[in-house]
């Protein structure tokens, strides 16, 4: 588990309840999409095509223990969003909305 001496979400407690997808969370897809929203929230997607019941909630260090990779994506900015290129590095882009 993550030390919270080296947590990387500063705004964020490691036991803060994020959405993300019930197929991320049973290890059966990667976390390759995360958005932050203007207001802070955060969601964590794997790409592909969203319905609502796919949808539930776990604590962020559960994601951040299961994907290493998230903890690079601690610095984002509200609005913020990131993808996993097929080389293994995060692009970002800040969203048009607001």
């Amino acid at each position: 588990m993550t030390s919270i001496d080296e947590w990387p979400f500063a705004g964020d407690a490691p036991d803060t309840v994020v959405p993300t997808l019930l197929r991320i969370v049973e290890g059966r897809a990667e976390a390759r999409f995360v958005g932050r929203s203007p207001e802070g929230t955060w969601f964590f997607g794997d790409g592909d095509e969203v319905e609502d019941e796919d949808i539930t909630r776990v604590r962020l260090a559960v994601l951040v223990d299961r994907f290493p990779r998230l903890r690079e994506l601690g610095d984002m900015g509200l609005g913020e969003k990131a993808w996993l290129t097929p080389e293994g590095t995060w692009s970002r882009w800040a969203s048009d909305a607001h």
